[in-house]
């Protein structure tokens, strides 16, 4: 985290995810392996910003 305080950024962060200024679920988006081309795409179009493929 560098030299970032938790102490204050971990309120920080909740505070803007409660204020609807922290997408969190567009950092992240799980996809099943059959779905990797749509995973790629959704990352290249700002859709996601993490994708995760996920294997039964």
């Amino acid at each position: 985290m560098g030299d970032t305080d938790p102490r204050e950024q971990i309120p920080r962060l909740v505070q803007l995810h409660a204020e609807g200024k922290l997408p969190l679920d567009r950092l992240e988006r799980h996809y099943t392996l059959d779905d990797i081309q749509a995973a790629a795409e959704d990352m290249h179009h700002g859709v996601t910003v993490k994708p995760v493929i996920t294997f039964p």
